[in-house]
């Protein structure tokens, strides 16, 4: 198996992501093209990749290290602050200032940062990431006409721009679905109030 998850988009809109197997469990009994890709050396290439934003980022440089087969964590875009600098420390990797530090053989960037939404430059730096030729993953939340410009801009470069799904991977939010779900099976849930801090 080369990979451990699928995403399909159709026309810039995103339909299924799941692993081949329950991607192929659904559409059993549909139409189905199987589709098998392989490298010359039949390995898979490590990801340079890059990590925007210190604050949330932390989480994805965290991810990234824990395999070490699929990434190679190359640096991260920040602003030089304290908490910037002690990240680039700890992971051993440089600090980029500006997106034009940015090496162009970059295969992905996380781009943990606010999005135009909600004040921040998220946003802008996916574009900039994007049009400089390099695959986004982006944190949500994001405003629907961000995102649209974003699968744009990747569209036209034949890019993939990705929003961020950490949450339900996460073990207390693991836990409450596991317990909503136990619940719901025991007596149908009509209403869940719930409160983030």
């Amino acid at each position: 198996q080369i990979c451990e998850k699928v995403v399909i988009i159709n026309h810039g809109k995103i339909v299924a992501v799941d692993t081949p197997e329950n991607l192929e469990q659904k559409t059993k009994e549909k139409n189905s093209i199987i589709l098998t890709v392989e490298d010359k050396q039949n390995k898979m290439k490590k990801l340079k990749v890059i990590v925007c934003g210190s604050t949330f980022g932390q989480l994805y440089l965290k991810a990234l290290r824990s395999s070490p087969e699929k990434f190679q964590l190359i640096g991260i875009l920040g602003t030089g602050s304290d908490r910037t600098l002690r990240c680039a420390e700890e992971y051993n990797i440089k600090v980029y200032k500006s997106i034009d530090e940015v090496p162009d053989d970059i295969d992905l960037a996380c781009v943990a940062v606010r999005t135009a939404a909600f004040g921040g430059n998220g946003t802008e730096i996916a574009l900039q990431l994007l049009e400089k030729g390099i695959n986004v993953i982006q944190e949500h939340p994001s405003h629907p006409k961000d995102m649209e410009m974003c699968y744009r801009v990747a569209r036209k470069k034949r890019l993939v721009y990705h929003i961020g799904n950490l949450y339900p991977h996460l073990g207390d939010v693991q836990r409450f679905i596991k317990c909503a779900k136990y619940l719901n099976n025991e007596d149908r849930l009509l209403y869940v109030d719930t409160v983030f801090s």
